[in-house]
This record gives C-alpha cells, sequence and structure tokens, in this order.
C-alpha cells in the first residue's frame, strides 16, 4: 500500500494530478485565479526541493534499505512529502477560502478540509521514510518548507481578493 502512496505522489503523478484538478477547475467553474495559485504552488515547490537538493546534496539512508530501487538523487528535502502537502494543503485553503465567499463554513469544515490535508501529507512523508528513501529530519523539513509555501499562497489569495 505505501508503495503505491509513494508512487502516486511522485513527481510524475503529482503534475498529472495537478494539472488535471487545475485545468478541470478551469473548465467546470470558469475560474482562473484559484487554479492557477494551486498549479503556481506546486510550480514554486518543485523548484524550490530542486534547488535545495542541489545545494546541500544530502546522501540519503543506505540503499540497502530502498524497498523499490536504488534513488541517486539527494535526499533533503523530500519532494514526495512536499509536493503533497502543497498540493492537499493548498488545495484545502482554495476550497475552504471559495467556499466562504458564497456560504458562511462552518470553522470545523475548514478543520476537516485541513486535518484531511495534513494526514494525506503524513501519511506520504511516512511511506517515504518506511520504504528507505528519507530521513525524519527530510520528512519534516518538508512540511515546514509546505506551510511557508501555503502561507505564499494565502496571502496572494487574499491580496487579490481586495483588488
Amino acid at each position: 500500500m505505501l508503495s503505491l502512496v509513494t508512487t502516486l505522489t511522485g513527481p510524475t503523478w503529482m503534475s498529472v494530478i495537478t494539472g488535471v484538478v487545475g485545468f478541470g477547475w478551469i473548465l467546470l467553474r470558469r475560474e482562473w485565479r484559484r487554479p492557477l495559485l494551486l498549479m503556481g504552488a506546486m510550480a514554486v515547490a518543485v523548484t524550490a526541493s530542486s534547488l535545495i537538493k542541489h545545494e546541500l546534496s544530502r546522501a540519503r539512508p543506505d540503499p540497502a534499505f530502498m524497498v523499490l530501487g536504488l534513488e541517486p538523487s539527494p535526499s533533503f528535502p523530500s519532494g514526495h512529502t512536499l509536493g503533497s502537502a502543497v498540493f492537499a494543503l493548498t488545495l484545502a485553503w482554495l476550497l475552504v477560502a471559495h467556499s466562504r465567499r458564497r456560504t458562511t463554513t462552518p470553522a470545523r469544515t475548514a478543520v476537516v478540509a485541513f486535518g484531511l490535508a495534513a494526514l494525506f501529507a503524513a501519511v506520504v512523508g511516512y511511506s517515504r521514510i518506511y520504504l528507505g528513501y528519507h530521513w525524519l529530519t527530510d520528512v519534516l523539513a518538508s512540511a515546514g518548507l509546505s506551510l511557508v509555501v501555503l502561507a505564499g499562497v494565502m496571502a496572494v489569495d487574499v491580496w487579490l481578493s481586495r483588488r
């Protein structure tokens, strides 16, 4: 099960999922701003992960523990965790913020949305550690970085909403 999780949250599948959700949102809701915020957040996450990996070049755990085969790229930060957390948290923000403008969204809806997003990211992070590809600090740093990206999305979304 965790191998499926790690496969579906890899860069290729997350790009496809982000594109389908983003362009689907544009076509169904005839709205551009929020889907572009989601896709932009993912682009920032991928770029940040690539730059940090290149700059720090931290070694991964022993390849003997890697369940799905050798991963040659640097370990820090966990791109799977970063991408999945940014996607889920940003999507939760955009859906909650979107629904708040139409009706009154109870606080528990926001708590559930962000709770599910955090749970999803935690499962992905756990899968990367369990399958032997990352250290705990790689995953924790990615979680922190995802919150920074989310804060940027929130700031831009609020700023654009007030314009």
